[in-house]
């Protein structure tokens, strides 16, 4: 074991289970996992053997209140925290007679339930560096100001590329906060967005300039830009959230994108949301291959792919905006 604090995320939401359990063992240094059903969740305490629970009552296979039981049963010292979108009095007032200790209301922020596993989870060596939450952030946005200033040089170089990741990292955000994101979800979003072609540092200038008919090789090339650019965002502990996000923003909802064919929600929610933006900036702004198109015109484009280069819910937040 690594004596680090365990926590185990209980949600039906998996990217925000993901999210949660990235954001706790970068500021947090804990030990996290996650489960979608109250069958992987009473595993989950077997084999994982966690400290404490975040736990959404709202299940669909157990019911909340009896599933509190039944980890309880299985590790008396448990603490378990509900998640609960409810907040009425008699539900939490259920759910502390079954055992749980404390509850927080959905939609969730880190820096919240950070501060409930401060109360309820006595601090020692292991987790010291929750007393600094506030570091890690200024940390992680160094980094993000290091890369950006890296990917606004390679875009300087080119003058049909200039602003794009700026523009689509706001169009992003907006789509994000359509959808109902919270300031976590937001940030990794707009991450993510402002750093998803940092991975054309690693292409040759003549060919994203090129105006005429690129070749299969120089294809090639650049269908690489989001494999290099998850690479070195993996080599960044504090932003490994935004890797995926970057690898596969140029997947297709039925599975004819690259690098590795992934469809509807086995690719990230957030690239799906960076590859619509992307797209649209790329029609409206002017490449070395075409002339720039109008708002309407994009706006077409991207409907008439919805369902299959696009996810059709995203599709429809996206053209609110335009609206």
């Amino acid at each position: 074991m690594s004596g680090k604090k365990r926590i185990l995320i209980v949600d039906d939401e998996e990217d925000l289970c993901f999210i949660l359990s990235k954001n706790f063992e970068i500021l947090g240094g804990f030990d996290v996992s996650y489960a979608l059903t109250g069958q992987q969740a009473l595993s989950q305490v077997r084999s994982f053997a966690p400290d404490l629970v975040f736990l959404d009552i709202g299940l669909q296979d157990i019911d909340g209140i009896s599933l509190i039981k039944r980890m309880l049963a299985l590790n008396s010292n448990l603490r378990i925290i509900i998640l609960t979108g409810k907040g009425t009095h008699d539900y939490v007032e259920t759910a502390f007679k079954a055992g749980a200790v404390d509850f927080a209301l959905k939609p969730c922020e880190t820096k919240k339930l950070i501060a409930l596993v401060k109360k309820h989870i006595p601090e020692g060596p292991e987790n010291q560096e929750l007393k600094s939450p506030k570091t890690a952030r200024f940390t992680k946005i160094l980094f993000l100001d290091i890369l950006a200033s890296f990917v606004s040089a390679s875009e300087a170089k080119s003058k049909y590329l200039k602003g794009h990741s700026e523009r689509v990292a706001d169009l992003s955000k907006k789509i994000g906060q359509k959808l109902g994101f919270n300031q976590d979800q937001l940030d990794v979003l707009e991450y993510s967005a402002i750093m998803h072609d940092v991975g054309k540092i690693g292409v040759k200038d003549e060919i994203l300039d090129k105006e005429a008919k690129l070749t299969l090789e120089e294809w090639e090339q650049i269908k690489q830009h989001p494999v290099i650019g998850s690479e070195i965002i993996n080599k960044i502990r504090l932003l490994r959230l935004e890797a995926p996000n970057i690898e596969h923003h140029h997947e297709r909802f039925d599975g004819a994108g690259y690098p590795d064919g992934l469809k509807e929600k086995e690719i990230p929610l957030m690239a799906r949301i960076i590859a619509i933006a992307d797209t649209y900036d790329a029609i409206t702004s002017k490449r070395p291959y075409r002339n720039q198109n109008t708002i309407e015109e994009a706006a077409r484009e991207i409907k008439k792919n919805s369902g299959s280069q696009f996810d059709p819910q995203i599709v429809e937040a996206f053209l609110k905006i335009i609206q």
